[in-house]
């Protein structure tokens, strides 16, 4: 459930905090901050009043207001706020109702569980449903109790969706929703490239998930090319 104590948890793990440290009257600047991003994403993401959010927050609704001024002014030059909006907003995002649908199809619809999820740029790549069929064979015969999902996979459950209304936000959402649900997250070799999967890499990380760098392909002539010889390790969680 998408309710202001599940974003108020999310940004205080995300800031190495706990929620009673980010809700306390404390004036360190780390903290602070941590609360202005609270205050902002609740406004963002929760149909409530300003004096709503005062009650959570114990404070006075002109400083609600503050601190959304504060990251607004923030969110247009400072890229750190900027990177740190954006990576909370991306996940609290695949934690609203429809998209938790999504999750609740892919367990029961796709019996997707087990789930290794291959992330990495599509644009400026003519050649990258190639990298990640590559990448599927590769995992699918080596981790045979585990569903493989790529790029092409949640183009198919986008549609399968949305139809022909599918965009740009609603693939993020279902790769994010999907993410929520993987047991590993696998990186191609050129993920920094791509601003959505620096995203889908640090939410990783926020969910303590299994994270692979890979290095099975490489690019070679402009094609993607397979090394077999490359060992893996998943560890159980």
């Amino acid at each position: 459930m998408l309710d202001h104590a599940t974003i108020i948890q999310l940004v205080a793990k995300y800031h190495n905090l706990t929620v009673e440290e980010l809700m306390a009257r404390k004036k360190t600047e780390p903290i602070v901050m941590a609360r202005h991003k609270a205050v902002w994403l609740i406004r963002q993401f929760l149909n409530l009043t300003l004096s709503d959010i005062a009650k959570i927050f114990n404070r006075h609704h002109a400083t609600i207001l503050n601190s959304i001024e504060v990251i607004n002014a923030l969110y247009k030059y400072d890229t750190k706020i900027t990177n740190d909006i954006n990576v909370l907003s991306s996940y609290i995002a695949a934690l609203k109702p429809q998209n938790l649908n999504i999750k609740e199809y892919s367990e029961t619809k796709m019996k997707v569980t087990n789930l290794i999820l291959i992330a990495g740029p599509i644009s400026n790549d003519n050649d990258w449903a190639n990298k990640f069929n590559l990448l599927k064979i590769f995992y699918t015969s080596l981790y045979r109790k585990y569903n493989v999902m790529t790029p092409l996979d949640t183009d198919a459950l986008a549609y399968t969706l949305y139809g022909n209304t599918v965009g740009k936000n609603e693939y993020e959402s279902i790769f994010l929703s999907l993410l929520c649900l993987a047991h590993t997250l696998v990186l191609t070799p050129d993920w920094e490239s791509s601003e959505f999967v620096k995203i889908e890499y640090k939410i990783a990380q926020l969910l303590n998930k299994k994270i692979i760098f890979d290095d099975s392909i490489y690019k070679d002539n402009d094609e993607w090319q397979p090394k077999f010889d490359v060992p893996k390790s998943i560890d159980e969680k």
